[in-house]
C-alpha cells in the first residue's frame, strides 16, 4: 500500500462458456443435407471395366485327377510312343544303359513275391559279408566238387610267415600277409607262388611247407579239397634242405 504505482485489484473470474465462438470466415460453409438425396458411385475407369473380347480363362483339375497322358491345351505334349517305333527302342535302350551302369532294380526285383525285401544278388554281396559255410563236424569234409560249387567267387587267405633273420632275402619277419583273389580250384602249388609274390620273398618253392589246422597241404590238392573259407589262416614253414 505504500508502494509508488497503481495497485493491482484481485483477479476478475471470467463468465462460464454457453456456446461455442462462432467460426473464422475463412472457413468454406458446412454442406447442405437433403433428407430425400440418394449417394451414388462415381465412374468406373475404363481400365476396371470388363473386356467383351478377354477369353474366359480355361480351369484344369490337377494332373494326378487328368492323369499322365492327359492332353494340355498349353505348353508342350510330347507324342506318344509306339512300341516297336525307333522312340520306342531308344527309350528301352536309355533304361537299359542306366541299370547296367548304376546297378538299379526295379521295384518287382527289391522285393520278394510275398512283398519282402529281397536279398541282393550274390554277386553283388562282398566277400567279407558273404555268410561263411559251417564246417563239418568231427573234421570231415565236404567233396571238393561241392565245395567249389558252394564258392564260386575267389577268396582270400592269411598266411602267417615264420622268423627267419639269417636270410633278409627270404624276408620272413614273422609277421601275416594276405594273400587275395584265389579261386576254390587253385592248386596248392600255384598258392606256393601266390605267396612269394605277395611277400616279394627269395624263398624256394621247395622249401615251402604250407600247413591247415595242423594238417600239411599237397601240392596236387586245391583249395577246394580242403575246404578252405574266405579268410581263413595258413601257417608257412621251411623244410630241410635235402643232402645229396
Amino acid at each position: 500500500m505504500n508502494a509508488i504505482g497503481p495497485g493491482i485489484g484481485p483477479a476478475a473470474i471470467p463468465p462460464p462458456l454457453t456456446s461455442l465462438p462462432p467460426p473464422p470466415a475463412s472457413l468454406p460453409a458446412p454442406p447442405i443435407h437433403h433428407p430425400n438425396a440418394t449417394v451414388s458411385a462415381g465412374p468406373t475407369p475404363a481400365s476396371m471395366r470388363p473386356s467383351t473380347n478377354t477369353p474366359t480363362p480355361v480351369m484344369l483339375p490337377p494332373l494326378h485327377y487328368q492323369g499322365l497322358d492327359a492332353a494340355q491345351p498349353f505348353g508342350y505334349s510330347p507324342p506318344p510312343i509306339t512300341p516297336g517305333s525307333a522312340s520306342h527302342k531308344a527309350a528301352l535302350a536309355a533304361a537299359n544303359a542306366q541299370v547296367q551302369a548304376g546297378m538299379v532294380r526295379t521295384a518287382d526285383q527289391m522285393l520278394d513275391g510275398d512283398g519282402s525285401e529281397a536279398a541282393p544278388p550274390e554277386d553283388l554281396i562282398p566277400p567279407a559279408k558273404r555268410q561263411r559255410v559251417a564246417k563239418l563236424p568231427g573234421g570231415n569234409l565236404y567233396r571238393e566238387e561241392d565245395w567249389i560249387e558252394m564258392h564260386p567267387y575267389p577268396i582270400s587267405l592269411q598266411v602267417q610267415l615264420p622268423h627267419d633273420s639269417t636270410k633278409p632275402e627270404w624276408k620272413l619277419d614273422g609277421g601275416v600277409v594276405l594273400v587275395p583273389d584265389l579261386p576254390m580250384n587253385l592248386l596248392i602249388s600255384t598258392l606256393r607262388d601266390r605267396i612269394r609274390n605277395v611277400t616279394g620273398s627269395a624263398l624256394p618253392a621247395s622249401r615251402m611247407r604250407i600247413s591247415y589246422q595242423g594238417k600239411m597241404l599237397t601240392n596236387s590238392s586245391t583249395l577246394g579239397h580242403y575246404n578252405l573259407e574266405d579268410e581263413d589262416i595258413l601257417v608257412l614253414s621251411i623244410s630241410e634242405q635235402r643232402k645229396r
